[in-house]
Formats: structure tokens, sequence, C-alpha cells
């Protein structure tokens, strides 16, 4: 059975599918930049902000595709 979305989940939803390919390629760039020139600490902090920002994104993407519960007042 396919889960009812509120219109505010079907616009975040909308608005997280443009993110995609733009996070993967964030990924690719901080990759790329992992040549030996590149102090590794620098390396370290931008695969860790690299993490944190998926994970944020995949929170939000649960959250726009699970049902909200309606609320009867």
């Amino acid at each position: 059975m396919v889960p009812k979305l509120s219109s505010r989940q079907q616009a975040q939803l909308a608005y997280l599918g443009l993110l995609a390919p733009k996070l993967q390629r964030i990924y690719s760039l901080v990759e790329r930049m992992a040549a030996p020139k590149v102090d590794e600490a620098i390396m370290r902090g931008l695969r860790e902000l690299h993490n944190s920002l998926k994970m944020n994104y995949d929170a939000a993407l649960r959250s726009a595709t699970t049902a909200e519960e309606e609320v009867v007042e």
C-alpha cells in the first residue's frame, strides 16, 4: 500500500530529488582532491562534512517519505 504524503512532504521530496546528484558530485570532488598534495586534516574535515550532509539528507528523505499521522481535532 502506498502511503499518502502531505503536500509539504511532496514538495520536500521534489526538492530532495534535486539534491541527490549534487551530493554525488560533492563526494566525487572531495575524493579527487585526496591527492598526496592535499593536507590530510583538510581531507578528513571535508569527508566528515560530506558524511554529515549525507546523513542529514537521508534523514530528511526518510521524513519526507514516511506518511504523517492524521491529526483529528
